[in-house]
């Protein structure tokens, strides 16, 4: 699920990305930096996730 989310996020930045237009005067690099935020943010509740299981699987495999 959260990779899922992961995965739109980056979709959107590409997107973004793909909408500016320098050469007009067009950025959007508010928008991109909130995107980029929010990656950050899900990749980081991935990884803890992955630690705080792990830590069960360890804690039950020891008792």
């Amino acid at each position: 699920m959260i990779d899922e989310l992961i995965q739109e996020q980056e979709t959107a930045i590409r997107e973004t990305m793909l909408a500016e237009k320098p050469a007009e005067g067009i950025f959007y690099a508010a928008k991109l930096h909130t995107l980029r935020q929010d990656k950050l943010i899900l990749q980081t509740r991935r990884d803890l996730r992955r630690v705080r299981l792990r830590r069960l699987q360890i804690g039950n495999e020891e008792v």
